[in-house]
């Protein structure tokens, strides 16, 4: 009785991972359903099922002088890099829409920033220190 082959290793360095290949189908015919879900899990052609307006630059700078809040503290306590934060009120990058929610919040919700500094204080650390 002989026992099964073990599976061929994968040969590439420790931390990479072979990647599925795209689905190219059969381009004759329409692809199914079970097709165009499994596509659309993986990213090809995914649709957004909700467009959101956008603050602009200004909007969120006004915000942030109104509030106190420094560009370090909305990178810290919503976990964005300090550069993206810059590069969204210089305008070359759009303001995601969860962090209109969270300076609207902090705006109108009595306690709110207050909050958000202390949660970043127990639970943010600077990426850059080293600690042992």
């Amino acid at each position: 009785m002989s026992s099964p082959r073990a599976p061929t290793p994968y040969r590439g360095n420790s931390m990479s991972v072979p990647m599925p290949t795209p689905y190219r189908g059969n381009l004759t015919s329409p692809p199914t359903e079970a097709t165009s879900r499994n596509r659309k899990a993986r990213g090809f052609g995914m649709a957004r099922r909700y467009t959101y307006a956008r603050i602009d630059r200004l909007e969120l700078s006004r915000r942030l002088d109104a509030l106190g809040v420094s560009v370090g503290q909305l990178s810290r306590a919503t976990g964005a890099d300090m550069r993206r934060a810059h590069r969204w009120l210089d305008g070359s990058e759009d303001i995601p829409p969860h962090i209109d929610l969270i300076t609207r919040t902090w705006e109108r919700v009595p306690g709110a920033l207050a909050e958000a500094k202390a949660w970043a204080d127990e639970t943010a650390q600077d990426g850059r220190e080293f600690t042992e």
